[in-house]
């Protein structure tokens, strides 16, 4: 149940850049700073920022004997051939098929690959961006084009470059959200789709 206390005065959103208070509520993350909501916009945000070495340490550890040792398990999976299911996000890609003429794909976050590989499957040209060496290294073992960036700076995205862009849970995790979201906005092509 969420927390209705306001943990601050009021400052400005990094998400909707307006003036607004913020609600603890009750989660705090992986690099260990609290999760908060936004009273404006309901965007939920890390509350403190975090240096970027700690943030790689922890993503890279999460692989190896953290809660993303399912993201290896799926991993294993696609290396032997199977195929992992993913209902939801099948749907929504599917819905982005039908409104785009594109197939161009960034995916920021993409963990060890496995919504790479099912975009891929289904005629995707494919970019997976994330700050985990270990994560890059296992989509890389599955073929997909996978890159590594740091963790205060927006992945390189080139304007009017991708069809479609994806982050599956990772935008709690952003201090810089507005120039992210700009980044992004700029690199779609027009008619483009962001997740």
């Amino acid at each position: 149940m969420r927390n209705p206390l306001f943990i601050s005065d009021e400052k400005t959103c990094r998400s909707c850049g307006q003036v607004a208070r913020f609600h603890d509520i009750g989660i705090q993350g992986n690099e260990g700073a609290r999760l908060v909501e936004c009273s404006r916009c309901g965007t939920v945000l890390v509350d403190q920022k975090v240096a970027p070495q700690v943030i790689m340490s922890i993503y890279n550890n999460l692989f190896a004997t953290g809660p993303y040792q399912a993201y290896s398990r799926e991993f294993e999976k696609l290396r032997s051939g199977k195929k992992v299911w993913l209902p939801y996000r099948t749907w929504l890609l599917r819905n982005v098929e039908r409104a785009v003429a594109g197939r161009r794909m960034v995916e920021i976050g993409g963990a060890s690959g496995t919504f790479g590989m099912v975009a891929v499957s289904r005629g995707w040209s494919y970019i997976g961006f994330d700050i985990s060496e270990t994560a890059v290294h296992l989509s890389k073992q599955l073929g997909l084009d996978a890159r590594l960036f740091e963790v205060d700076t927006v992945p390189p995205l080139p304007e009017q470059s991708a069809d479609c862009v994806v982050m599956w849970e990772v935008i709690e995790h952003v201090w810089n959200v507005h120039e992210y979201l700009l980044k992004i906005y700029r690199s779609l092509t027009d008619g483009g789709y962001y997740y």
